[in-house]
């Protein structure tokens, strides 16, 4: 990440201030490192540190005037693009192809933090193929939440031992965090992430390279 920095210069406003309107510029998330003369502080020890400073000019001052306008009085790493702030979700729309590798997935480049909240909306309809069973004989295409259908008609839904997601109706959409363990989306779904990572999403099918069509997902992050 690169580093946004603030110079301690006479007539730009006191160092307390340029906290305020640096945290109003880019914020300051979980994990991120802000220094402060040097020093390391927690972000949930900045806005005490601001009050403080406030508070005692003469201590506001006199680090200004120690560190002699030096741009590394206070150091903020810039924000993850793709993690917003509590009470400001961030959108992100993806389109996963059919064709879309079973065992990798795609990565959406959304990050979550644990304990974080993404919801998910899909829509789309994917062809997985020759199918066989007498109910949906011909090349069926499926719906984010499983459904298939062949033409106007609405086969049952089909599973496979072999998917991704055994449990899942062969054609939904699937998703996980990093490494984990994939779950089902279908076409509308809110998940609270249990640890951190990359938003990875999948077609559960074994078979891919025969597959046509895609889904069209929006990722939010936020409350």
């Amino acid at each position: 990440m690169s580093l946004a920095h603030l110079r301690g210069r006479a007539g730009a406003g006191c160092i307390a201030d340029r906290i305020a309107d640096k945290a109003d510029e880019q914020w300051i998330g979980v994990g991120q490192t802000v220094k402060f003369a040097g020093l390391a502080v927690s972000r949930n020890a900045l806005g005490l540190l601001s009050v403080v400073l406030r508070a005692i000019p003469a201590l506001d001052m006199m680090i200004e005037s120690r560190d002699g306008g030096s741009q590394d009085t206070i150091q903020i790493d810039a924000a993850p693009t793709a993690v917003a702030p509590s009470g400001t979700p961030s959108s992100t729309h993806v389109t996963l192809p059919g064709t879309v590798d079973p065992l990798t997935g795609i990565d959406t480049g959304v990050r979550i933090s644990a304990g974080g909240t993404v919801r998910f909306e899909a829509s789309g309809r994917v062809g997985y193929g020759y199918e066989g069973a007498p109910d949906c004989a011909g090349y069926p295409q499926t719906e984010p939440d499983g459904h298939r259908w062949l033409g106007a008609h609405r086969c049952t839904s089909k599973q496979d031992a072999n998917a991704p997601l055994p449990n899942a109706p062969v054609g939904a959409l699937i998703a996980r965090i990093g490494s984990g363990q994939w779950f089902l989306v279908g076409s509308t779904r809110a998940v609270t992430a249990e640890s951190a990572g990359t938003i990875v999403l999948g077609y559960n099918d074994q078979y891919t390279p025969d597959n046509t069509g895609t889904y069209n997902v929006t990722v939010l992050i936020g409350p």
